[in-house]
């Protein structure tokens, strides 16, 4: 007789037998063959014979996980609820699995998103600024984790409390309002600036590329924007990397088009406008890759409709300059406009041999009449094939476009004497010695910044009876 629903074995009719009578065959051997069926039916402890139906197992819990080990019964997993399994080590969890992809433990009873989409993602914010005193932020939606900086500088654990769900209060208080305050969140995260300072805190989606450090273009998501996410250009860097040349300005908008919440580059062009990117090469006169290499370009574009958009690859000596340039990729149009988002895709063999002078590998998008354009998730890899773009996380994102700009914030300080010299150190070295400018003067006199001594990893702050003040200094290594 098989096995019940719930696994218990019942012996076929016949049994139990009586004592003392006479083992009879019509008993015996149906008996057995129904004993041997069900040990068949068994799963060996040594590993002969396999499942033949879904495996199915108790639920479990955080310190007795359904699936475990003889040497280690607090190690496993268990089902923590419906569409929430979970991994536990020592009885304390470490990864989780939901619809909504994987997330891994933040050590303090959240989650942080590793894989999955939507307002599960990491989030990122841009330097906002604040009101002198200002401490608490509150969040619309539920996260997970937070880290959180000061002009730059991540703060320790002691100097800020975190809520899981809402609350994020500092207890390193805002000195000034010239402060900048930047907060790394993770989970669904929406920042409301009770001051009134508008946040740039969004969710991102977190599409897996295949490969490492595969996209030529750095800032392809156009994430990071140190000079400003408005009216910026013509002729002039806009998003980190970016160069707008003529005939248009460049703001920062966003979009869910691709599947989350990205910062795309809009550009509004009074006329012919091109936007554009230097790689940099390894040493002047280096091609970009070997002769004969293949490269393939991807991104979404949102053009007018009837425009024509163009692309072309060249080797320069600066952004802007056509002395000695060498075209690699010629001319191609990538698209024409329909009014919509679309994402296209150019492959081309590299085969010019750079100028001994050229120092860079530069990408050119033009758009050919006046009109509102857009454009995101931009890659340049090698190969024939474009594959999914390639994410990377906001730390390398800025370091790595900090190498040719970045934004320093400081204190002027006051000199109590004639002059004093105020090391300043560049959160990234950066490629060569940078142009350095006071772009918030400090009040009063005699204030300076000059590169002499730390060329491109620092500069000296140079004061004479100068009044203290917040500002900030930027260094323009840019190709």
């Amino acid at each position: 007789m098989p096995r019940g629903s719930g696994g218990v074995y019942t012996l076929p009719a016949g049994n139990p037998v009586v004592s003392g009578t006479v083992i009879a065959s019509s008993w015996a051997n149906p008996t057995m063959d129904d004993l041997g069926a069900a040990l068949t039916d068994s799963l060996s402890r040594t590993g002969n014979g396999g499942m033949q139906a879904a495996f199915k197992n108790i639920d479990g819990v955080e310190t007795s996980p359904s699936d475990t080990f003889n040497n280690d019964p607090l190690t496993g997993r268990y089902l923590a609820a419906v569409g929430d399994m979970r991994d536990t080590v020592s009885g304390v969890d470490q990864v989780r699995y939901t619809p909504q992809g994987l997330s891994v433990t933040d050590g303090a009873g959240g989650w942080i998103p590793v894989l999955g989409s939507g307002s599960g993602a990491i989030l990122i914010q841009t330097d906002f600024t604040n009101v002198a005193g200002q401490t608490v932020f509150t969040t619309a939606e539920a996260n997970s984790s937070a880290d959180c900086y000061i002009n730059g500088s991540l703060l320790a654990n002691a100097d800020y409390t975190f809520t899981l769900g809402n609350t994020i209060t500092l207890t390193k208080v805002v000195k000034s309002a010239l402060d900048v305050v930047s907060i790394l969140g993770y989970g669904a995260f929406d920042l409301a600036d009770p001051a009134g300072a508008r946040a740039a805190i969004d969710v991102y989606s977190t599409e897996e590329s295949d490969a490492g450090n595969k996209n030529y273009l750095i800032n392809g998501g156009f994430d990071i924007w140190q000079r400003g996410t408005v009216g910026l250009g013509p002729n002039a860097y806009t998003a980190d990397r970016w160069f707008q040349f003529t005939g248009a300005v460049v703001n920062r908008e966003e979009t869910t088009a691709f599947g989350g919440k990205d910062y795309i580059a809009e550009i509004v062009g009074s006329g012919l406008s091109t936007i554009g990117q230097a790689i940099e090469l390894k040493g002047a006169g280096f091609n970009l890759v070997p002769a004969g290499k293949s490269l393939t370009f991807s991104g979404w574009i949102f053009a007018p409709v009837g425009q024509t958009v163009q692309f072309i690859t060249v080797y320069r000596d600066a952004i802007a300059s056509v002395a000695n340039q060498v075209i690699d990729a010629n001319i191609a149009s990538l698209t024409v406009g329909t009014g919509a988002w679309q994402y296209v895709t150019h492959t081309w063999v590299s085969n010019a041999v750079p100028n001994p002078t050229n120092n860079q590998y530069t990408m050119l998008l033009t758009f050919p009449a006046a009109g509102t354009s857009y454009i995101g998730k931009l890659q340049i890899e090698e190969g024939t094939s474009a594959t999914p773009f390639e994410y990377v996380s906001p730390q390398e994102n800025l370091a790595a476009c900090q190498r040719y700009y970045e934004k320093m914030y400081t204190m002027f300080m006051t000199a109590a004497w004639d002059a004093i010299a105020n090391v300043q150190t560049w959160s990234t070295t950066k490629r060569i010695e940078p142009t350095t400018v006071i772009s918030v003067p400090a009040v009063g006199t005699g204030g300076s910044f000059s590169p002499a001594g730390l060329s491109n990893t620092g500069v000296f702050q140079n004061i004479a009876n100068s009044q203290s003040s917040n500002g900030y200094v930027t260094g323009d290594a840019e190709l």
